[in-house]
């Protein structure tokens, strides 16, 4: 549904997003915003398989995440996305997460019996426990080369001038050492519709080569992620973690020629602070 410029969709967190302690996971949020936004570009005519037959697609350039909580196994959410006016060659797409009204219920029984909620006109502040920000190339797929939007590519798609946050996304800076790493290849299950790998890989790959110690009883807060080459399939990568201090981290995937394919940055705190314990009815 659009209302006023944005796109809304509810959901309920499945039972495929949850960790051990039937909390929505970090990964979950971004293959949530992956989804909107295929689905929003899709409704204006510019899914990747209709830019494919003009021989163009999307490629994600940045994303910047701010959780302040962590929803549980069937709480009812609201998800928003929109575009933001064009910026040379780069697209701006922006990311609300909210709970649905009543939708945060007090035990899991009581939200499995409870109807499917309705989108609001509009979302109360207080309900929103995640925002994002995201910025998108559209590139030649034969060159690789970003090409400037024009009428005939944007299609129906309207924008819409709110920032979910400031536009500034935070430079990471580079480092010669690092605390731990990981030798890795992408599988066939990484490839996405462009014949490379998925952006949410990199992502579930930098949290999943952790030291489980250093993050043990934290949840990530903040991430910042950086695309700077395509991986491929077969590829030998290398995912790099440096601890700059207690809550903060920065990630690199690199090649085996040491040429930088992502990196990221996150910051995590106490579970407690940023999610509440599943109940059941006694």
């Amino acid at each position: 549904m659009i209302i006023n410029n944005k796109y809304n969709t509810l959901s309920r967190v499945p039972s495929s997003m949850i960790d051990g302690e039937c909390r929505f996971t970090t990964l979950s949020l971004f293959s949530l915003a992956q989804d909107l936004a295929a689905s929003h570009y899709g409704s204006g005519g510019l899914s990747i398989p209709h830019l494919q037959k003009k021989g163009i697609t999307w490629v994600i350039a940045k994303q910047h995440f701010e959780i302040t909580e962590y929803p549980l196994w069937e709480d009812s959410l609201v998800l928003q996305t929109w575009a933001l006016p064009i910026k040379g060659p780069f697209f701006f797409r922006d990311f609300k997460y909210s709970y649905a009204p009543k939708g945060k219920y007090t035990t899991l029984d009581d939200a499995f019996a409870s109807p499917t909620s309705v989108i609001p006109n509009e979302v109360a502040e207080e309900d929103v426990f995640a925002r994002g920000i995201s910025s998108w190339m559209i590139v030649d797929t034969s060159t690789g080369k970003p090409i400037k939007p024009d009428s005939a590519v944007m299609g129906s798609l309207s924008f819409c001038s709110d920032e979910a946050l400031p536009h500034v996304f935070p430079k990471i800076a580079n480092t010669d050492t690092w605390d731990w790493e990981q030798a890795f290849s992408p599988t066939l299950l990484d490839i996405d519709v462009n014949n490379h790998v998925n952006n949410l890989s990199y992502t579930r790959w930098i949290l999943s080569f952790m030291n489980p110690e250093t993050v043990q009883g934290k949840l990530v807060t903040v991430l910042d992620n950086y695309f700077i080459s395509s991986a491929q399939f077969g590829q030998n990568l290398i995912c790099r973690v440096k601890q700059l201090d207690e809550n903060t981290f920065v990630h690199w995937i690199i090649r085996e020629d040491s040429s930088e394919v992502f990196k990221a940055k996150t910051q995590w705190t106490s579970k407690e602070k940023v999610s509440r314990p599943l109940s059941l009815r006694k």
